[in-house]
């Protein structure tokens, strides 16, 4: 596609500001959005011209490039501030994942984006709606009896915790031990610690004190490789 100078966008998003076809919010961090009324008109333009799809699967790789940054900053980033960075793209993110999956789009751009995505769900109580994409993720890495074993780690990881939230049954038991047979086989300590400390939460308040304490063991033993004192701090706590 052409390269168009960003002197030039500027110059048209603000000519479209003028003419009241794009909203212009924020003030230390300008944000434009485009009414209602003028999306569903945008849309119809670009469906006529048979560019909806290019257009959507675009928006879709840009909201997972978004995204998993988002991942990657999670860990350094102070919350509040990445929660102002990312809470805003939410809407964004709804959109791409809705069109990735079936019956339209491209699933496996919806994985990436919904195992990358997690943070952000958790970070603002949208558990039904983490575990419903996770869910759909999941059954899309079934159908095509896709491997992909970090993304069903992540996403495995990312079910028990959802689902953690609801209660303690056999199925948050079972999405941690699938999370941990996968963080072992991919060597990836802090899955690892995340699904023995889910595995942990799951005996504990079942009063399987014994397999509890057992898994504390395995947290404590596998946090005394890593760096991060937090971890000593939880290993104490279990």
């Amino acid at each position: 596609s052409t390269e168009i100078p960003a002197a030039a966008v500027v110059e048209c998003l603000s000519q479209l500001v003028e003419k009241s076809l794009i909203t212009l919010d924020g003030a230390a961090r300008a944000k434009y959005r485009l009414l209602e009324t003028t999306q569903v008109y945008a849309r119809e333009k670009m469906q006529a011209r048979g560019v909806l799809r290019e257009y959507s699967l675009r928006h879709a790789r840009h909201q997972r490039d978004i995204f998993e940054r988002a991942e990657s900053e999670w860990e350094t980033v102070p919350t509040a501030e990445w929660v102002a960075r990312y809470a805003v793209h939410l809407e964004g993110l709804r959109a791409a994942i809705s069109w990735s999956f079936p019956p339209e789009g491209d699933p496996a751009l919806g994985v990436a984006l919904a195992t990358s995505a997690v943070p952000l769900w958790m970070q603002l109580g949208l558990l039904e709606e983490c575990l419903a994409r996770v869910n759909q993720a999941l059954a899309h890495l079934d159908d095509e009896e896709a491997v992909d074993s970090r993304a069903r780690m992540k996403l495995y990881a990312a079910r028990g915790a959802a689902l953690l939230y609801q209660g303690v049954g056999s199925e948050t038991g079972a999405a941690f031990r699938r999370a941990l047979d996968y963080a072992q086989m991919l060597g990836d300590g802090e899955y690892q610690l995340r699904a023995i400390w889910g595995t942990w939460s799951v005996t504990y308040l079942n009063g399987s004190y014994d397999a509890a304490l057992g898994m504390a063991t395995r947290f404590s033993q596998l946090s005394d490789a890593r760096p991060h004192k937090a971890d000593r701090l939880i290993v104490a706590r279990m």
